[in-house]
């Protein structure tokens, strides 16, 4: 499905409501956010945005209106999140990354594995070494974009020596061969 164009001087909520429509199970968010610690890992990573979130589009019993939740790895670990309460009063950018049409048929399939990682606790120490040098990727603790990593690989679309055994940093998604490279401004 084609995203139409919105003018850039649309942002904040407002271009979030336009383009929400689009977002589906197993799309990932990248964020490019403000704080101090978000332009050093973008400048050590050299990437545009540094989180990494998977999308969850659901709608519940008697509800007619779809909802929308992330799951991402931040200080307390992997955990959900409403988009709508994350995005509330973010001072940066968000860009929507879609998953290729083709690998639709496995969304499912990803986002249980997504799933299955919660409560995961927070890489912290990969972060840190990613300052010096690339890390390998790990299965106990998570960063945000090795969450994504993970749970491919546990929903066996990517092997276990994907990207070389490396883990991916945000803006990486395009190397696990799941995702297209664009980022769709969302917010």
């Amino acid at each position: 499905m084609n995203l139409p164009a919105i003018d850039d001087s649309i942002s904040g909520l407002s271009r979030y409501k336009l383009l929400r429509q689009y977002i589906d199970t197993g799309d990932c968010l990248e964020f490019k956010g403000v704080h101090p610690i978000s332009r050093m890992i973008r400048w050590r990573t050299g990437e545009p945005v540094n989180h990494t979130a998977m999308c969850f589009k659901y709608v519940l019993q008697g509800d007619s209106e779809p909802r929308i939740t992330i799951s991402e790895a931040v200080d307390d670990g992997v955990q959900p999140s409403f988009l709508s309460r994350v995005l509330d009063g973010y001072g940066g950018k968000v860009y929507l990354v879609r998953l290729h049409i083709w690998n639709k048929p496995y969304k499912l399939d990803l986002a249980k594995a997504m799933l299955s990682l919660e409560g995961i606790n927070y890489d912290y120490t990969s972060i840190f070494k990613l300052l010096f040098k690339r890390v390998k990727m790990s299965r106990h603790k998570l960063f945000c974009s090795e969450s994504i990593q993970a749970a491919a690989i546990k929903a066996k679309l990517v092997s276990e020596d994907c990207n070389g055994g490396v883990a991916i940093v945000p803006g990486e998604l395009h190397k696990l061969g799941l995702y297209r490279n664009e980022h769709i401004r969302i917010y």
